[in-house]
């Protein structure tokens, strides 16, 4: 088996460079120092800290607000649901409270960017329950009378005779 492409390979020269290759500054020469303001430390901070995941006092501040919102409207659907469904479906304030802390920690790394749409999501989570009951009854009502229009459309029925 023969191979017709070859690698190809460098020219490589022995010849030292035209001109030193600057490894450090010349001495004699002082570099000069960068000074930044606090605002552009506490920035570098922040980001430094939203690289490693590590929490900020404003996203735990964010956090706190997140879940005392989600454990509202865990709250809400539940009563909403328990009226519909029955009293087993009410939740406990520490349910809520539990729900809210759990579902923050898995929402907190979009907390900064989406933590805004909480409260939107809550609100739209307990209209869609509060809607959803009322839509159930329409469905219902409206099987009723399809099944009504259909029966008042069938003949009645005629028992088979009975030979004597």
């Amino acid at each position: 088996m023969q191979n017709d492409e070859q690698v190809p390979v460098p020219t490589l020269s022995s010849d030292a460079p035209g001109q030193p290759i600057p490894i450090a500054p010349p001495p004699g020469e002082k570099k000069k120092r960068i000074r930044r303001t606090k605002a552009q430390l506490e920035a570098d901070r922040k980001a430094e800290a939203a690289q490693q995941g590590e929490p900020t006092p404003e996203s735990e501040q964010a956090a706190k607000e997140a879940a005392a919102a989600l454990s509202l409207t865990f709250k809400a659907v539940g009563a909403v649901i328990a009226a519909k469904r029955g009293d087993h479906w009410k939740l406990e304030q520490v349910e809520c409270d539990s729900l809210g802390a759990a579902w923050a920690a898995v929402l907190a790394p979009y907390l900064e960017k989406y933590g805004q749409a909480v409260p939107i999501v809550g609100a739209l989570a307990v209209t869609w329950s509060v809607a959803q009951s009322r839509i159930s009854e329409d469905q219902r009502r409206a099987a009723i009378k399809r099944a009504q229009a259909t029966q008042d459309e069938r003949p009645p029925a005629v028992p088979p005779s009975v030979p004597s």
